[in-house]
Order: C-alpha cells, then sequence, then structure tokens
C-alpha cells in the first residue's frame, strides 16, 4: 500500500500523501508548481513527542518543523516497505476532527457540463475524465453585489465538489476581451476575501492552471491587466498563470498542464486500485468460515464460527472491499486514456447541488472553534 487520504471529517476535502523512502508521507495533492516553491510542506512521519516517538502530521514550509496533527490513538498501522506506516482511523489536525484511510473515498460528480449567466460573465464548466475546465467569459454589464456573490456561489459548489474526488483537478480559461468596464476595487476586494477565506484549501487542492486573455490596447485593458497582476502579487496562485492575447495561446498552456495533472491522476487512481485489491485479499482472511455439522454431530456448535481476529462475525457478510476493487479497476482503466484536451462546451444542463451529511461523534466537537493554521492559501476551515 502507498497511497494515503487524510479526509476531513467536517467539509470532507481529500488531502492525499504519498510515501517516500525514508519512512515518511509527503502531501502530494498540490500542484507541481506549489510543491516546488516549498509551499505547504506537510509531512506524515514519527516524531518525538511527550517522551515517546508517536505519528504526527508536520509543517516544514520554511524549513522549521511544526507538529499540526497527532492520531487519536498511538500506534501503527500495517507495513509498508518494511517499515511500519500511520495509524489509520481518527485523527485531529488544527484542532479539527479527520480520519486517515487507505481506501481511496468516493463522492458523487456535479451533473455537468453545465453553464451559469450574470450580465458581467457567463462561465461555462465541463469534466473530461479527472480534469474539470472552467471557462469564464466577460461580457459588457456592470458588476454588482449581487451578480458577483452569484458566480461566487458557483464557483464554490465547484471547488468544493472537486475537491471532494482525489482524483480531480480543475483548470481555468478567463476571457476578459468582451468587458466594457473595470471592476471595483470593493468587487476584487471580495475576490480576494473569497479565496483567502471560503476556498483556500480547495484551491489548493485542485487548482493547476490559469490562462487569462486579454489584449494590451486601450485605456481600458491595460487598467485589466493591471488588476489582475496587482491580485496575482497580493495573493500568488498556488499553480502556473498566465495572460495571453489569444485563445489559442491559452488552449496551448492549458493543454500542457492537463497533460501531466492527468497522468499524475491515473497513477493514484491505479495505486488506489492496487490497494483496494490488497485490501480484498487481505480481508478475505478473515472471511466467516461455515462450520461442518459432520464433525459436529451434536449440533451444538454455530453455524458460523467467527474467524480469528474477527468479532460478531455470526451472519455472512458481502466483501465490500473485493467489490470496491473491481469497480476501481473500471474507473482507472476509463480515465488513463488522452481525452481530447480541448472540445468546445455543451448546452447547459439542470443540476442538483451535493449537499454532504455531517454526523459528528462527542469527542469530535472538541477544539472546532479554535484558530485553524492560516498562510496565503492553505487552511482548514472548520
Amino acid at each position: 500500500m502507498a497511497v494515503l487520504f487524510l479526509v476531513d471529517d467536517i467539509d470532507r476535502n481529500i488531502f492525499t500523501f504519498s510515501p517516500l523512502s525514508d519512512g515518511t508521507w509527503y502531501f502530494s495533492r498540490v500542484s507541481k508548481f506549489h510543491h516546488e516553491n516549498q509551499k505547504d510542506r506537510f509531512v506524515l512521519r514519527q516524531a518525538p513527542q511527550d517522551g515517546g516517538i508517536r505519528w504526527a502530521v508536520e509543517d516544514l514550509t520554511g524549513g522549521k518543523a511544526k507538529i499540526i496533527g497527532t492520531p487519536k490513538e498511538s500506534g501503527n498501522g500495517p507495513m509498508h516497505q518494511g517499515r511500519p506506516s500511520p495509524m489509520r482511523g481518527r485523527w485531529k489536525l488544527w484542532g479539527c476532527p479527520f480520519t486517515l484511510t487507505d481506501d481511496m473515498p468516493r463522492y458523487e460528480a456535479l451533473e455537468c457540463p453545465f453553464s451559469a449567466e450574470v450580465p458581467f460573465a457567463t462561465m461555462q464548466y465541463r469534466e473530461e475524465g479527472t480534469v474539470a475546465w472552467l471557462q469564464v467569459t466577460m461580457r459588457s454589464g456592470p458588476i454588482t453585489d449581487e451578480t458577483l456573490e452569484e458566480l461566487l456561489d458557483v464557483m464554490r459548489k465547484i471547488l468544493t465538489n472537486l475537491a471532494r474526488r482525489p482524483e480531480m483537478v480543475l483548470l481555468i480559461r478567463s476571457d476578459g476581451r468582451g468587458t466594457s468596464s473595470s471592476p471595483a476595487w470593493k468587487h476584487v476586494r471580495r475576490f480576494l476575501a473569497f479565496i483567502q477565506q471560503e476556498v483556500g484549501t480547495e484551491t489548493v487542492l485542485v487548482g493547476r492552471g490559469s490562462a487569462i486573455i486579454l489584449v494590451p490596447s486601450g485605456l481600458l485593458s491595460r487598467a485589466l491587466i493591471g488588476i489582475v497582476q496587482f491580485v496575482q502579487r497580493i495573493l500568488p496562485a498556488p499553480y502556473p498563470q498566465t495572460i495571453v492575447s489569444s485563445t489559442e495561446e491559452a488552449d496551448l498552456f492549458l493543454a500542457e498542464l492537463a497533460k501531466e495533472s492527468r497522468e499524475a491522476s491515473a497513477a493514484m487512481l491505479r495505486t488506489a486500485a492496487a490497494q483496494a485489491e490488497a485490501n480484498a485479499e487481505a480481508d478475505s482472511c478473515f472471511t466467516p468460515r461455515v462450520s461442518s455439522r459432520e464433525n459436529d454431530p451434536s449440533g451444538a456448535a454455530a453455524a458460523v464460527e467467527p474467524s480469528e481476529g474477527r468479532s460478531d462475525a455470526s451472519l455472512p457478510r458481502r466483501n465490500v472491499v473485493a467489490e470496491a476493487a473491481a469497480v476501481w479497476k473500471t474507473e482507472v482503466a476509463a480515465v488513463v486514456g488522452d481525452p481530447p484536451i480541448i472540445e468546445p462546451l455543451l448546452a447547459s444542463a439542470e443540476h442538483e447541488q451535493n449537499t454532504p451529511t455531517m454526523v459528528l461523534r462527542g469527542d469530535e466537537l472538541e477544539g472546532l472553534q479554535m484558530p485553524a493554521h492560516r498562510s496565503s492559501w492553505f487552511f482548514c476551515s472548520c
């Protein structure tokens, strides 16, 4: 087993950790750009705590190790590459409840493609395998507080859904050539607050690239480019960005990022499928055994004997892990292919909003109001 999934029990966001040869796991669900810039360097490893050694999540950003999470129970998980692995089960990071598992979680996708429209912009969304595409086209209508919030709500729904699906990434293409005015500063500040305070974590997890189309001719275009560059300086994105003057340049830039992201997702899915199969084999060792009446002429023995290591095994069970492994094998085969990078977006379709169900246990409520870790992009929102 290799990839581990750390699930936020509140928002259901999923963070993946991949193993290194030194017996640690590193936070891998970030763009290559973000990783190379030494941002949000989180690792799972055994660290000294209270006079002993215990698994922990450490933040190594900036070169200083700081423990930000620990498991609820002490101990080790199964062996990996000749060494113990992190404890599966309930963890706490930044005072918030998490669950660590090696079974890849699944979450329902949005019904797509779909589009949203407000007077100042249209937004079109589609998915191609493990790559989601968001196209924003600016229009000549005015930007108001209400219409801006309407568009941000759509972006929130997209980012939230993708962050709960560990194989998915997002690429954005924004076309500002059709606008007739520049946004007010209060709307720029609202956008910055939206990214920093509401969807920062989701953006880090799924964002992989952005291309903005603007032609630097005339006062308006120069003003828009200045605003974009200001936002990029104030809040550097956790993925590559570019400003280009044509759709073709934007598509070429995003196509390279899509190829890189698709390959990474396919590798992770193959690993997840192999893990599910390994779990199925391990689970089969605990399949309840049926007693033979020939060896029990008195009939005193129970009809089903629990296997060693299992309790409450009095009834036959479905091997759900084996079923999951079969499903993942099929899905991996479906996404490893190389679908077209850029295609015209289809007509809009009605969709239903996914509403997550959250059930908190007693001790999970503890610390939910504690100050959370904050950085330019990544934070726990509980």
